[in-house]
C-alpha cells in the first residue's frame, strides 16, 4: 500500500491543478476495494517513459489553399512518464497511466499536458454473493461538429479540436441461489462523465451527465427440469449536468420475462413478454426505431443438436426468428431478425445487462453472444466481442489477436485484439462486464434459450454475430442495431491502444474518429463490421472494415465507411517493421438538409527494436491528409518520429 501512496503524491505533485483530483480519485477506489493483506502481497508496479523528437509539416492540420493560415511545420518533444499496476486473484486491478508532455518548438512555441488513464478492477466482497467491479478513464475525444469535421488520430497535431474528458464507474451486485430454485444477479451502477462542454441538445455540444441504473434478472435454477423460467427488469436514468431543462435527461426501462417447457430433448414451446418505457429527452417519438409499449410472442425452440438451435415467436406486434450454429470451438454463428411495433435497445454502459441490443444463446457457462449496446471499450467493433466463460478458440482469437481497436479496426494498430473487456480482463470484449457479473445475455444466463429477450430497437432489425479460428487466422464478423448517447460512447471508449501496450516504443494514444458526433441527443445507429487476422511466426496480417449509419434525434444523420490494414514483419532478431494503412469517408446532413463530405486517410510505416531488456525504440514516418466538401477542413501532414521507450 506504500507504493501506491508513494505513487499518489507524486502524481498529484506532477499534474496540473484540477486534474490529478479525478485521477487521483478514480487510483483511490481501486485500491479501496482490495483487501489490505492481498493488496501489500501482489501488487505490482510498472514505471515506464517514452521520450520522441517529432517532425511535423503541418502542426495545425490547416489548409494554405484557403488562405486562411499557411501550413505551419514544427519540431515537437514528447516526454510520456506513466504507471501500468496490475494485480489478479480472487481481486483484480488493472490500471494504466500516462502523462503527456508536449514542448512545441519554433515561433509559436507553447507547451500542453494531457492525461491518459484506465481503471478496471474487480472483486469478490462475500464468496460467491457479493461483487464490485469499477471502471474509470481519462482520455481525449474529438470535438469538431457534424458538418466540419476535422480528423486527427493523437494530441500531437493541434488543430484545436481535441478536448478532455473524464468517466467513472462503479458496480456492486449480488449473485442469489435459492436452493436450486431460483438463481440470478441484482445490481446497481452508478457512472459519471464530466470534462465535455456544450450542452445544446440540437446539435450545439455536448454535457457531461450521472448514469444511474439498477438491474434484476432472475432464472430457473437446476431443480427445474422441465419448466424453464426468467424474468428481468433493467432501469437507467441519465441526468445531464450542464443542461437548464429536465426534459433533456433520459430514461431507459425495460421489463419482460419467458416461460419455457421442455416437451422433449429437441423441443421447447415457450411465452414471451415485457413492456418498454423510454424517456429519451421528452420526446421519445423523435428517436428512430423507439417506441413504447408492450408486447408479447409465443413460439418453439428446435435444438436438433448440440451444436444447432433455431428458436422463432410470434405476436399480434412482436416475432422473430434466431438462429445459432456453434459446429466447434472455433466457429460460432448467430443470427437474428425481428419486426416489432414497440422497443428501444438503450446501448447503456454495462453491456446488454442494460439492455443492449441482443442476446445471444448461453448454456454450460459459455456465456456466448452479448453482441449488442454500446462500444465496450470504444473498441469501434461495436457489438462483436464474445464474452466466454470457458475459453474457447473462437472467444480467445475474437478477444485476442484481431485488434478491432477504437478506430473500428485502427485503434490497434498493432494487430492485437484489447484483450481488456469492459471489466474482462482478457475475457470481455463487448459483454465483458457481463462475463464478470454472469449477465452477459440478460435473462438468458445457463437456461437454454436462444435469441433475443431484453432491449431491441422498434422497427424491422437484424442482428449477427460471427466468429471463426484457425490455428494460424481469425474471422470476426457483426452486425448490430442500437440505441445510445454521446455520454455512452465515451462512458465506453477504450483510451490506451492495447495493441503497443500501456507503454511501449510503438504504441499511439489514438483519438477514435469513427464515432458518432457529440450531442446531447439520443443516437440510433446500425452498423456492420468484419475483421480478418493472419498470424504467422514473424508476420501478422490484420484486415478490417466496417459500416455505420447514424441518426441523430435532432441534428440529422451521419453516414461512415471505414478500412484499415495492419502488416508486422520481425525480419531480424529483436526488430520489427509495420506498415498500416487506414481510410475514411464521412457523409453528414444535418437537420436543414445542409451536406457534407469528409474523406480522411493515413499510411504509416515503422520500425521497433528492442535494444536490451526494458528498453526499446523506433522510427517512424505517416502521411495523413483529409478531403472535405469544406475547403477548410481539408489538409495534409507529414511526420517523422523517433520515439524510445524505457520500462523500470
Amino acid at each position: 500500500m506504500g507504493n501506491i501512496r508513494k505513487t499518489r503524491d507524486a502524481c498529484r505533485e506532477a499534474w496540473p491543478e484540477g486534474r490529478a483530483s479525478a485521477v487521483a480519485a478514480l487510483v483511490s477506489v481501486g485500491v479501496a476495494l482490495v483487501p489490505g493483506d492481498a493488496a501489500a502481497e501482489y501488487w505490482r508496479n510498472n514505471l515506464y517513459v517514452q521520450g520522441s523528437e517529432i517532425y511535423s509539416s503541418n502542426i495545425n492540420l490547416s489548409n494554405a489553399a484557403t488562405g486562411s493560415q499557411k501550413n505551419q511545420d514544427s519540431f515537437t518533444t514528447l516526454l510520456r512518464p506513466g504507471i501500468s499496476i496490475q494485480r489478479q486473484g480472487k481481486w483484480n486491478l488493472n490500471l494504466n497511466y500516462s502523462m503527456q508532455n508536449l514542448f512545441y518548438q519554433g515561433s509559436e512555441s507553447y507547451s500542453r499536458i494531457s492525461n491518459f488513464l484506465q481503471l478496471n478492477t474487480h472483486g469478490e466482497v462475500i464468496k460467491k454473493s457479493l461483487f464490485v467491479t469499477a471502471y474509470g478513464t481519462v482520455g481525449q475525444y474529438n470535438n469538431s461538429s457534424l458538418l466540419n469535421p476535422r480528423y486527427q488520430l493523437d494530441n500531437i497535431s493541434r488543430p484545436g479540436n481535441s478536448s478532455e474528458y473524464k468517466t467513472f464507474s462503479v458496480n456492486p451486485y449480488w449473485t442469489p441461489h435459492f436452493g436450486g430454485y431460483v438463481d440470478g444477479v441484482v445490481g446497481v451502477r452508478y457512472s459519471n462523465v464530466s470534462g465535455i462542454s456544450g450542452g445544446g441538445v440540437n446539435g450545439g455540444g455536448s454535457s457531461g451527465s450521472n448514469l444511474v441504473g439498477e438491474y434484476l434478472n432472475l432464472y430457473n435454477g437446476k431443480e427445474f427440469n422441465i419448466l424453464g423460467w426468467r424474468a428481468n427488469f433493467i432501469n437507467q436514468d441519465s441526468f445531464l449536468e450542464n443542461s437548464s431543462s429536465s426534459s433533456n435527461n433520459y430514461a431507459y426501462r425495460n421489463l419482460n420475462g419467458e416461460v419455457r417447457y421442455r416437451w422433449s430433448e429437441q423441443f421447447e414451446p415457450f411465452i414471451q413478454a415485457g413492456s418498454f418505457q423510454n424517456n429519451f429527452g421528452g420526446n421519445t417519438s423523435s428517436v428512430n426505431s423507439a417506441r413504447n409499449g408492450g408486447y408479447w410472442n409465443a413460439g418453439l425452440i428446435w435444438s436438433p443438436s448440440r451444436k444447432t438451435f433455431l428458436q422463432a415467436g410470434y405476436g399480434p406486434n412482436n416475432y422473430f426468428i434466431s438462429a445459432l450454429w456453434q459446429p466447434s470451438k472455433r466457429t460460432y454463428f448467430n443470427v437474428t431478425f425481428r419486426d416489432s411495433n414497440v422497443g428501444g435497445g438503450y446501448g447503456g454502459y454495462g453491456g446488454s445487462s442494460y439492455g443492449g441490443g441482443y442476446q445471444g444463446y448461453s448454456s454450460n457457462n459459455n456465456s456466448y453472444g452479448s453482441s449488442g449496446s454500446g462500444q465496450t471499450g470504444g473498441t469501434g467493433f461495436s457489438g462483436a466481442g464474445i464474452s466466454r466463460g470457458n475459453g474457447s478458440n473462437c472467444g480467445a482469437n475474437a478477444n485476442g489477436s484481431l485488434g478491432m481497436g477504437s478506430m473500428g479496426g485502427l485503434g490497434n494498430l498493432s494487430g492485437m485484439g484489447s484483450g481488456l473487456g469492459l471489466g474482462g480482463y482478457g475475457t470481455g470484449g463487448l459483454g465483458g462486464f457481463g462475463s464478470l457479473s454472469g449477465v452477459s445475455n440478460v435473462g438468458g444466463t445457463n437456461n437454454g434459450s436462444v435469441g433475443q429477450l431484453g432491449g431491441f430497437n422498434a422497427g424491422t432489425t437484424w442482428n449477427a454475430f460471427f466468429c471463426h479460428a484457425t490455428r494460424l487466422t481469425s474471422l470476426l464478423a457483426s452486425y448490430n442495431e442500437y440505441i445510445t448517447t454521446s455520454q455512452i460512447v465515451l462512458a465506453n471508449q477504450q483510451v490506451f491502444d492495447q495493441g503497443g501496450g500501456a507503454g511501449s516504443a510503438n504504441n499511439q494514444l489514438f483519438i477514435p474518429i469513427n464515432q458518432p458526433t457529440l450531442t446531447n441527443e439520443a443516437i440510433t445507429q446500425k452498423r456492420g463490421q468484419v475483421g480478418v487476422g493472419i498470424h504467422f511466426s514473424k508476420t501478422n496480417l490484420n484486415f478490417s472494415g466496417y459500416q455505420a449509419n447514424i441518426d441523430y434525434q435532432y441534428s440529422g444523420s451521419q453516414d461512415l465507411l471505414g478500412l484499415s490494414a495492419a502488416w508486422s514483419w520481425r525480419f531480424m532478431k529483436n526488430t520489427t517493421s509495420q506498415l498500416m494503412f487506414a481510410w475514411q469517408s464521412t457523409d453528414a446532413t444535418n437537420s436543414s438538409q445542409l451536406k457534407s463530405s469528409n474523406d480522411f486517410s493515413m499510411v504509416s510505416l515503422g520500425i521497433y527494436r528492442t535494444f536490451a531488456k526494458g528498453m526499446s525504440g523506433g522510427l517512424n514516418y505517416w502521411h495523413s491528409e483529409q478531403t472535405s466538401s469544406n475547403q477548410a477542413n481539408s489538409y495534409i501532414e507529414d511526420r517523422v518520429m523517433a520515439n524510445v521507450f524505457v520500462r523500470f
